[in-house]
């Protein structure tokens, strides 16, 4: 599983239907692990027939040297399988609407 690039431009569709969910369930407050581990049962199923989970990774998950923190948003379903790594810096800025599309 490889990170995503920080460009949110070059995401998938799918990965946005889950973030703009979690955004939505978030409703302005500020994002953390445990807030998103939380509120997982509110978005989990924001796309039919499939499930969204969220691993956190305060060290990180790839090889980076920096160690910096990311998350790990799964998405798996009856018409879509996918895993995203994403910086946790990457993914705050997309549920702050900073980047949202």
């Amino acid at each position: 599983m490889g990170r995503v690039e920080s460009n949110p431009a070059t995401w998938l569709p799918e990965m946005w239907l889950v973030i703009r969910a979690m955004a939505t369930t978030l409703d302005g407050l500020e994002p953390s692990p445990k807030l998103l581990a939380e509120l997982l049962p509110r978005y989990e199923n924001c796309i039919g027939d499939h499930k969204v989970r969220i691993e956190w990774f305060p060290e990180g998950y790839s090889d980076d040297p920096k160690r910096s923190p990311e998350y790990a948003i799964s998405l798996a379903g009856t018409r879509f399988k996918a895993r995203w790594l994403i910086l946790a810096t990457d993914l705050y800025k997309a549920l702050r609407g900073n980047i949202l599309n």
